[in-house]
């Protein structure tokens, strides 16, 4: 009886590794874009927002931001976390800064736009 538990954790333990190591791989979109760069915009709680979107080899390579006039503070802090976090899932699909969720919703549907013309207009 008292090597049963043991081994049961062992599985548990497995079966939880191997959990996580499907979560991790399946992060990543696996979405193929048309190489090129596209612009997408949409408007943000005070101004447009207008994005470049990079794509090489078929993935997100870089994003910037082109025009907007929101406040400097929510600004810096959506334009720097959230343009990494979508190049590295290779989507727009990302969570918003609390805090900041109007111009993160802003940046990820100016984004989305982008992309959208990055897959021929779908």
């Amino acid at each position: 009886m008292t090597y049963i538990i043991p081994k049961i954790r062992a599985i548990g333990i497995c079966g939880l590794f191997c959990l996580c190591l499907c979560l991790s791989l399946s992060c990543r979109d696996n979405t193929e874009y048309r190489d090129g760069v596209y612009y997408g915009e949409t408007e943000g709680y005070y101004s447009t927002i207008v994005v470049s979107v990079e794509i090489i080899d078929g993935h997100i390579d870089s994003i910037d931001i082109i025009s907007h006039e929101e406040p400097i503070v929510l600004a810096n802090i959506v334009f720097e976390e959230l343009p990494p976090k979508m190049i590295k899932k290779n989507s727009y699909d990302v969570d918003v800064i609390s805090g900041a969720t109007y111009t993160s919703k802003s940046v990820i549907g100016a984004v989305e736009n982008a992309l959208k013309d990055a897959l021929g207009g779908e």
